[in-house]
């Protein structure tokens, strides 16, 4: 009897990611919720890649390397001092917004789900 051939397994990938500032309290175990630069949110996101990876990160490579490239980016601050440190990569807390849609149009052609939960922070809960 031949022995069957071997099905294909399904990797999923998931990601996380988290967005706010996790901090409640300060100095002397002071709440800190609600003054400057300290979020009353949370929020923790997962993507779930449906497609290889491997492709995925080859086409991210060549996009990053095209905006290095582009004439029109060469004098921007931001993508000067990634390109000088360590090469330009994305991270859209830094990029400017015609660079965060090139990435939006991009992530947006990729077979993957997102969830997120977004929790308030209210201190008499924890």
């Amino acid at each position: 009897m031949k022995k069957p051939d071997k099905l294909p397994t399904f990797t999923y990938h998931y990601f996380l990611d988290e967005a706010g500032d996790p901090s409640f309290y300060g100095k002397g175990k002071s709440i800190i919720i609600g003054i400057p630069g300290v979020s009353s949110c949370y929020f923790l996101g997962m993507i779930n890649f449906k497609t290889d990876l491997d492709t995925i990160r080859k086409e991210v490579v060549q996009l990053q390397q095209q905006v290095d490239q582009d004439p029109y980016f060469k004098s921007i601050g931001s993508i000067e001092k990634k390109r000088n440190k360590h090469g330009f990569y994305f991270h859209a807390t830094d990029d400017i917004p015609e660079v965060r849609m090139i990435f939006f149009k991009y992530f947006n052609s990729l077979d993957c789900s997102f969830e997120a939960v977004a929790g308030r922070k209210i201190p008499s809960l924890y």
